[in-house]
């Protein structure tokens, strides 16, 4: 069983939202694997930086797509994506610095449940949001 998996409860139903959500789970069960078989530490680094690279285009393509929808709840939302990257950032600068600094089975703790939480958060604000859109109500939202 992966260390994290997909399920429908996170799913948006905007495709490449989707499909960059899944290939997330993918790129963390990697480091998972990789934390398990030892692997891990010779290839801390690359992971980081790839899970950093892919956070940031799927940050940029969540972003236009709430702002192209005219999404009230974007600044709060890149807030979030700003905070992250900074955290993930740390990471990658604390390992540079002293490899043995970090707790790996923390470091994937935190990327899950962090992972899990938002794709819960994006999944009911895009549902409150798309009903509100649908009935008309967009116009009350205050941003």
């Amino acid at each position: 069983m992966p260390f994290l998996e997909w399920s429908e409860k996170y799913a948006t139903d905007i495709s490449v939202i989707d499909r960059d959500h899944k290939n997330l789970f993918l790129i963390v069960n990697v480091l998972h694997d990789s934390v398990e078989s030892g692997s891990a530490r010779t290839r801390l680094v690359s992971l980081l930086a790839a899970l950093h690279e892919y956070v940031r285009k799927h940050f940029a393509t969540e972003e236009l797509l709430m702002r192209q929808a005219n999404y009230p709840g974007l600044k709060d939302h890149m807030e979030k994506h700003r905070s992250l990257m900074q955290k993930v950032h740390g990471f990658v600068e604390q390992y540079e610095d002293d490899p043995d600094s970090i707790d790996l089975s923390e470091l994937l703790e935190f990327v899950k449940g962090h992972l899990e939480k938002c794709l819960c958060e994006i999944k009911v604000a895009l549902l409150l949001y798309s009903g509100l859109m649908i009935f008309g109500l967009r116009s009350s939202l205050s941003v």
